[in-house]
């Protein structure tokens, strides 16, 4: 056999007999390369599957942190920015109001009758209608007392507060018909409520001031009808908002009384007494014996 160190011819055993060195060196390296070799060769599959396994793990981590940055910056761009409130916010509001209100207005007139199926989205609109009704009465009452007195009366008496007593006398009559309808169990809300108030006053106003117009060109009789548009906010709208929106089996007769005495003890002393009392003290005023 040949030594494995010394590569000289040798007598078989445990050392060569030329430089005295291990003879089992090269068997045992072979013995042992070749269990390493069967066991890669036999594996080799396996070993490629877990090593393209580690490479696509660590490829997708790699990945996956860009990526988790650049989706942070994508939502960053896409939050929109804070801006501040503008004027040219607060005309596109009031212009969006106004269309809103002139196609409620324009629905109302044509169909007076839809106001029953009003609902809490043309609350706005139906408030719009309720101020601009309390400043109807008040520049007509400003004009006529104007008209009747020797002076001009003050602005803030003349104008200001009954615009606010009629204002309020409005509120507290949407109050009134909310509260009554709650319990009574109405399934209207405090919003719904004033846009079917708001809905079936809007004829009347249009009424009282064509009726006035009428009565300034010679038709006095016109005046009579005026008291149509006036006793509407009183007792008449009530009446058409709480037949529609209460159930069918309540007896709604004590209902509309209590709503009746109400509006007229508030209309009276917010309404009529504003209207009719300021008038008559103004003419009263102009006579130098009173």
């Amino acid at each position: 056999m040949i030594c494995p160190s010394c590569n000289q011819e040798t007598e078989e055993g445990k050392f060569c007999t030329k430089c005295g060195q291990p003879l089992q060196q090269e068997s045992t390296s072979n013995q042992a390369d070749e269990p390493v070799e069967a066991v890669k060769s036999t594996n080799e599959p396996a070993y490629t599957e877990q090593i393209n396994e580690s490479v696509n793990a660590q490829f997708s981590q790699e990945q996956a942190a860009p990526t988790a940055e650049t989706a942070g910056q994508t939502a960053q761009q896409q939050q929109p920015a804070t801006t501040p409130y503008t004027m040219g916010d607060l005309g596109e509001a009031v212009k969006n109001a106004s269309g809103g209100f002139g196609r409620f207005a324009l629905n109302q007139l044509k169909s007076p009758g839809k106001a029953r199926s009003l609902t809490e989205q043309s609350w706005v609109s139906g408030a719009i209608t309720i101020v601009l009704t309390a400043l109807l009465y008040t520049i007509i009452l400003y004009i006529t007392l104007n008209e009747i007195s020797s002076s001009s009366p003050p602005f803030v008496e003349s104008f200001l507060v009954p615009f606010l007593k009629f204002l309020l006398f409005f509120v507290i009559s949407v109050a009134v018909i909310f509260g009554t309808g709650k319990l009574m169990g109405s399934q209207d809300n405090f919003f719904s409520t004033t846009a079917k108030t708001g809905g079936y006053l809007l004829p009347y106003t249009v009424l009282f001031l064509a009726v006035y117009l009428l009565a300034g060109i010679g038709l006095d009789f016109m005046i009579y009808v005026m008291f149509l548009a006036i006793l509407a906010p009183i007792l008449i709208i009530p009446t058409y908002v709480l037949m529609e929106s209460l159930p069918r089996e309540i007896d709604k007769v004590y209902a509309l009384m209590v709503v009746y005495l109400i509006q007229l003890i508030s209309g009276y002393y917010l309404f009529l007494r504003t209207f009719f009392v300021t008038i008559f003290e103004s003419m009263m005023g102009s006579f130098p014996f009173f």
